[in-house]
């Protein structure tokens, strides 16, 4: 009888030191070592972080394995420890694709997760190839020497085109005025990895500049193209141009539109000088005799150009004789509609 229960108590003890066994080795498996998978523009390093989590008790102290890759896709170029670890021995293999090293970390604390160490690689294969990162570990120890039991999760990179390279600027004021200093800002975005060079400024007007963001003051109203080229470290090239207006002053506020003409009197030429508002499209000007006889009219002057010259020839192709004249400059905006108005006089005298 007493042996009976003795093998009862037996039985019962193994299966629950089984049962303990069993959720303790659970437990400890939920310790994980992982890679991400990542996509990199072709040509780029890029470094891949292998990192730990659900490291039991005082963290991971030690570690050492390798890390497999397809040498035909990437190739390895340097193995670095993460937050205080230390990779003491490395040895990279790209002919079969395999880094092996030896880490520890020598203070404490010792992470119980977190980025441990990091690979970098350089792509060597075309756009969409792609390879499997899998470590494996022949030690994973805590502080006191014990091996951490854990799962291992691969990742993978996979090559992608590189983004193009898109050249931008903005400048500043708004709008230009002649004589006035203009900011001009490099606004370009290199791709992921990639780095500006090169900057190349034209600014239309037969100045160039080679700084990132120039400062420039045109001596003359007038519509210019300003292109900017930039090269970046991979040796690739782009450029852009925006259209910049510049004004012989500044605008006018609404409704009011001003001049002047030089030389009074005028002999062979007059030319008009006017500041019209920012809603302005066109201007038109007409001359009249004192008579009230209209003698000449353009109907499309530039309301942003600021200057027009009258070679003081009517519109029936005949010189205009000496004597006083006035004329009537107005502003014309988006629907042709009177935006502003002004008149003036005009002495012709040879």
């Amino acid at each position: 009888m007493k042996q009976k229960l003795f093998r009862g108590f037996l039985g019962i003890g193994l299966i629950c030191w089984f049962v303990l066994s069993f959720s303790t080795g659970q437990a400890q498996t939920a310790a994980t070592v992982s890679l991400p998978s990542l996509s990199v523009p072709e040509g780029l390093n890029i470094g891949v972080k292998m990192s730990i989590s659900g490291i039991p008790g005082a963290g991971l102290s030690d570690f050492q394995g390798a890390l497999s890759f397809d040498p035909n896709v990437v190739q390895v170029s340097r193995v670095t420890g993460l937050n205080g670890y230390t990779v003491f021995a490395s040895q990279l293999d790209n002919q079969s694709g395999e880094a092996r090293f030896v880490v520890a970390k020598t203070n404490t604390p010792f992470l119980q997760q977190g980025d441990v160490l990091e690979f970098s690689f350089t792509p060597v294969a075309s756009v969409g190839s792609s390879t499997t990162m899998a470590a494996r570990m022949t030690t994973f120890n805590d502080s006191n020497g014990v091996f951490i039991p854990h799962e291992m999760s691969a990742g993978r990179l996979t090559i992608v085109q590189r983004e193009p390279l898109v050249s931008s600027f903005s400048f500043t004021p708004q709008p230009v005025i002649k004589g006035q200093p203009v900011q001009f800002t490099n606004t370009t975005v290199p791709s992921q990895g990639a780095a500006i060079e090169n900057t190349s400024w034209n600014f239309g007007d037969g100045n160039t500049s080679v700084e990132q963001n120039p400062t420039h003051t045109f001596a003359q109203p007038g519509v210019f193209t300003v292109e900017l080229n930039v090269t970046d470290n991979f040796g690739r090239n782009n450029a852009t141009t925006q259209q910049v207006n510049v004004l012989e002053s500044a605008p006018t506020t609404e409704g009011v539109v001003e001049s002047r003409t030089f030389p009074q009197p005028a002999s062979t030429q007059v030319t008009f000088v006017y500041q019209v508002p920012n809603s302005a499209q066109r201007v038109m000007l007409f001359v009249f005799a004192s008579t009230g006889k209209q003698v000449f009219a353009n109907n499309a002057l530039d309301a942003r150009g600021g200057r027009f010259t009258w070679g003081l020839v009517g519109n029936d192709e005949n010189r205009v004789s000496n004597g006083a004249y006035f004329y009537v400059l107005t502003a014309l905006g988006e629907a042709g509609n009177s935006v502003g108005r002004t008149t003036g006089k005009i002495i012709v005298q040879r």
